[in-house]
């Protein structure tokens, strides 16, 4: 049976624009809004689809916007209902007559440069980011694109979740030549070091190649990263699990609370 609801996980993000000049993300988006004030001013091309403002509210101090994507005139598959057949065939079928089959959504409100966005799996923020681009072109503001950015805000409770949740899994990852030897030139000055591009540095030097004759500023090093991934799991149902699990949720809280800005990592709390 379908759900009678479908749930979805909220993100804040705040707007942040690089020119230095301090501009609204809502009143940018309700002016260009007024100028395309039809759902066909509204649709940018993206690839092979279309990204589509199929509706646009601003009420009570808050700019709503929902943001379709879709691929015009995409045929949709059908999978028959199970029966007493030992097999049956897919059925391919055109959308309804003036619509197309949607491919992703998203919801955004926005109040000043705060943004809560809710995605659906096709639809994430960096498309959500291209239709705003689109619209600040489509509407005159397209000396904003290369200053907007929309950035996820750092959820100040991350400690506190870690602490009520657990944590089930943590990957740290580390990219070996150009992020790498930015932070090895670093190293010279700090006594902090990461330990997984520590590992990265080894792994080349066993390959033959020397990690200090590399110049990361040169126009002809190798440009390809090699990522190392060190992935930490544990099973609460193993002997010693339970000990296992507070020394994850310890070393997560340390990386949190070290906030590296070379650090790459990501950690999966015991409620996901």
């Amino acid at each position: 049976m379908p759900k009678d609801h479908v749930e979805r996980k909220l993100y804040y993000l705040r707007a942040r624009w690089s020119d230095g000049v301090n501009h609204s993300l809502q009143d940018v988006l309700r002016q260009a809004h007024a100028a395309c004030e039809t759902t066909a001013k509204r649709t940018f091309a993206f690839g092979d689809s279309e990204l589509r403002g199929q509706a646009v509210d601003d009420q009570n101090g808050l700019h709503r916007v929902h943001v379709g994507r879709c691929v015009p005139g995409q045929q949709a598959s059908t999978l028959a209902q199970p029966s007493s057949a030992q097999s049956a065939d897919t059925g391919v079928y055109d959308p309804p007559a003036r619509s197309d089959y949607m491919d992703g959504d998203a919801f955004m409100v926005v109040r000043g440069n705060h943004v809560v966005m809710c995605p659906s799996f096709g639809l994430r923020e960096g498309v959500l980011v291209r239709y705003v681009q689109d619209l600040f072109m489509a509407t005159g503001h397209d000396s904003l694109i290369p200053v907007f950015h929309l950035e996820p805000v750092t959820n100040l409770n991350t400690a506190d979740i870690i602490a009520q949740e657990g944590v089930k899994t943590l990957i740290l990852d580390s990219s070996l030549y150009e992020a790498t030897m930015r932070y090895e030139k670093r190293a010279r000055e700090t006594t902090h070091r990461n330990c997984v591009a520590e590992k990265a540095k080894e792994f080349l030097e066993h390959l033959g190649i020397r990690f200090d004759d590399i110049d990361p500023e040169a126009d002809d090093h190798d440009p390809e990263n090699i990522q190392v991934r060190l992935e930490l799991r544990y099973s609460e149902r193993r002997k010693g699990g339970e000990l296992g699990g507070v020394r994850m949720s310890a070393a997560a809280a340390t990386i949190v609370a070290e906030d590296d800005p070379e650090s790459q990592f990501k950690i999966v709390t015991g409620n996901n």
